[in-house]
């Protein structure tokens, strides 16, 4: 949907995304790597707050499973 931020874009999605935003993070809830572009008109530091909040819970559910999976495989 149109202006709504969202995680892991299928191809569609992507391509007609506002921002392109690529985030890297570790477990103890610190960023990596960043990468964001605007794709037609710029972003605002408030899109920039929100969709760095997002990939910050989006990384803390994956840790989460990760540690899940890992935890069963022994």
């Amino acid at each position: 949907m149109a202006g709504e931020a969202r995680l892991d874009l299928c191809y569609l999605e992507d391509s007609a995304a506002e921002t392109d935003m690529n985030c890297v993070g570790s477990l103890d809830g610190r960023f990596i790597e960043l990468q964001g572009s605007a794709e037609q008109e710029p972003f605002s530091r408030q899109e920039l707050d929100s969709l760095l909040g997002l990939a910050g819970a989006g990384l803390t559910q994956l840790f989460a499973l990760q540690a899940e999976v890992l935890s069963g495989a022994k």
